[in-house]
C-alpha cells in the first residue's frame, strides 16, 4: 500500500484472511510520498521523495528502492540535484514496468507549492533504469512553464506515458497535458516541438563561481562560448553533477553547449555570469 503518509505491506493467510500490517520503510531521512507496485517476476518497486544524499540540505531527490518478495532490500538510488526540490509525481506513481528489465520511473524538477510564481518553471523527469536499478537515461522535458506530474504509465509497446498538467496563470488551474514517448525516452507526437527535451539541467542560473550541470550521459564534455562563438573551455562531464568552474568568466550571458563521442553536440543551454 503506497501513499503520502507512509508505506506498508499487509499479511493474509491462505484462506487470504488477514493476519497483520506492518511497515516498509527505506530508512532514509524525511522520506514521504511512497509508492509500491509489483514486477512480472515477483519483486517490489518503489518510487518515494527524500533529503539528497549529496549535501545536508532541505532539497530533497527523487528515489527508486527494488525488494524481492520477502521484502529484502536489493538496491535504492536517487536521482536528483542538490540545490533543487526533485519529487515523484503528486499522485504517487512514480515507477512501473511491463517487463522486469525495463523499468520506467517519472518525476519533476523545482517543485514548490501552489500557486507556482509567475516566472517559476518545472522539468519533467523521464527516465529508465533496468532490473538492477542502473540508469539507462534521464531525460527533461519543459522547462517553458510550470508542470506537475500527476502520474506515469508504462505501456506494452516498450514506451510509457506521463500525465503532467501545466500551470495555466490565466485561470489560476492546471491544463491536462500527457505526454507519449518511446522506450528511448523520446516524444512520440505529431507536433514534437511543443515541449523542449534536454539530456542535461543545469543549475544556478545566474551562477557566480560554479554551475552544477546535472547530466547522466556517458563521455559527454561541456564546451562554453561567448554569443558571438567565441569557444572559451571545455570540460569533461561526469556522468551525475558536475561542478563546472566559471569564475573566471567576466560578467555576462553565454552558451553551454553538451556533446558527446560519435554525435557532436545534442544540446545548447543560456546561462548568466554575475
Amino acid at each position: 500500500v503506497g501513499g503520502v503518509t507512509g508505506s506498508s505491506y499487509s499479511i493474509f493467510n491462505e484462506n487470504f484472511e488477514y493476519v497483520t500490517t506492518l511497515p516498509l520503510v527505506p530508512q532514509d531521512n524525511s522520506s514521504w510520498r511512497y509508492y509500491t507496485t509489483w514486477t512480472p517476476d515477483s519483486m517490489i518497486l518503489m518510487s518515494y521523495v527524500a533529503r539528497s544524499p549529496i549535501v545536508i540540505t532541505d532539497y530533497e531527490d527523487v528515489w527508486l528502492a527494488k525488494y524481492d518478495s520477502a521484502l529484502n532490500l536489493i538496491n535504492k538510488v536517487s536521482f536528483g540535484s542538490p540545490d533543487t526540490l526533485d519529487h515523484t509525481p503528486l499522485n504517487d506513481i512514480g515507477v512501473g514496468c511491463v517487463h522486469s528489465d525495463t523499468i520506467f520511473f517519472s518525476g519533476f524538477k523545482n517543485a514548490t507549492g501552489w500557486p507556482p510564481a509567475i516566472n517559476r518553471v518545472s522539468w519533467i523527469m523521464a527516465g529508465q533504469v533496468d532490473g538492477q536499478l542502473q540508469l539507462r537515461y534521464l531525460h527533461y522535458l519543459g522547462g517553458d512553464a510550470f508542470y506537475e506530474p500527476r502520474y506515469m504509465l508504462p505501456l506494452s509497446d516498450g514506451g510509457f506515458v506521463i500525465h503532467a498538467p501545466r500551470f495555466n496563470h490565466d485561470t489560476d488551474l492546471y491544463d491536462m497535458y500527457f505526454i507519449k514517448l518511446n522506450r528511448e525516452g523520446l516524444i512520440t507526437s505529431n507536433k514534437p516541438g511543443q515541449i523542449i527535451i534536454n539530456r542535461a539541467f543545469i543549475s544556478p542560473n545566474p551562477a557566480k563561481e560554479y554551475l552544477k550541470v546535472e547530466c547522466m550521459l556517458k563521455q559527454a564534455e561541456a564546451n562554453v562560448f561567448t554569443l558571438s562563438g567565441a569557444e572559451i573551455f571545455s570540460y569533461k562531464l561526469e556522468q551525475g553533477t558536475t561542478n563546472l568552474p566559471i569564475q573566471n568568466l567576466k560578467p555576462g550571458m553565454y552558451l553551454l553547449k553538451i556533446n558527446t563521442v560519435g554525435k557532436g553536440v545534442i544540446e545548447t543551454h543560456k546561462f548568466i555570469k554575475q
